[in-house]
């Protein structure tokens, strides 16, 4: 025999091995796409948040301390949201 012959594996085997590899792999993408659709939700949450505070200090409703802060905290958000892609 061969080395070719004692290292094939018999074709049953072989679509067991494909079809456990692509439901696998299906269900990986699944879970990826529902993480992006999430981190997009939280993304533009805030997003909005943090256009409503530059409204506020606009419209002077708000001082510049308040404005720092939070616009420090959306925009690390922002970051940390985008980085996550």
């Amino acid at each position: 025999m061969e080395v070719c012959e004692l290292m094939s594996l018999p074709s049953a085997r072989v679509r067991k091995i494909r079809t456990v590899t692509k439901s696998s792999l299906d269900l990986e993408m699944e879970s990826n796409r529902k993480k992006v659709i999430e981190k997009r939700s939280q993304l533009q949450e805030v997003e909005e948040k943090l256009f409503s505070v530059e409204e506020k200090w606009i419209k002077n409703e708000i001082n510049k301390d308040t404005k720092d802060r939070w616009y420090s905290i959306y925009s690390n958000e922002i970051l940390n949201l985008k980085g996550s892609d």
